[in-house]
């Protein structure tokens, strides 16, 4: 995904002429700063659910669970690309020290949103060449 993909996602704008990157203004870092904080914070949740699958082998729709799993965090490397991009382009600005600051940090949380996504990844990647993702026990209901 390109940045006007992404710009014209997030502004609802599909009808967008212009073929070159359009970014944000600085006014939408705190914007930024949500969703990437969200999406480390739930890239977390996603590996500990992961790591008790693997650690419970009858997990009830345990492929449906891996499959959704894998999906978007498939996805998610032209999402962050865009994401680098656009904290490249606010860099560039005249910043002061507190939004220097922020957009160090939220390069750094893209970074550990990577090596969180590459270990999702591989553990689906394992659970699915395991076999285990075909365990899928239903709950008896008492």
């Amino acid at each position: 995904m390109n940045m006007l993909k992404f710009v014209e996602q997030l502004s609802g704008n599909a009808d967008v002429v212009n073929k070159q990157p359009a970014y944000y203004p600085l006014s939408r870092l705190p914007l930024f700063s949500i969703i990437i904080d969200e999406q480390l914070k739930y890239a977390h949740e996603q590996l500990a659910f992961l790591q008790q699958v693997e650690a419970t082998p009858q997990i009830f729709g345990r492929a449906q669970a891996i499959a959704r799993i894998i999906k978007p965090y498939v996805r998610s490397t032209e999402l962050n690309r865009c994401y680098r991009q656009q904290l490249s382009f606010w860099k560039a600005l005249k910043l002061s020290e507190e939004q220097q600051q922020e957009v160090a940090r939220l390069a750094r949380q893209i970074v550990r949103f990577e090596q969180c996504r590459s270990r999702i990844l591989n553990l689906a990647q394992t659970l699915k060449n395991s076999g285990l993702e075909q365990c899928s026990t239903p709950l008896r209901s008492s």
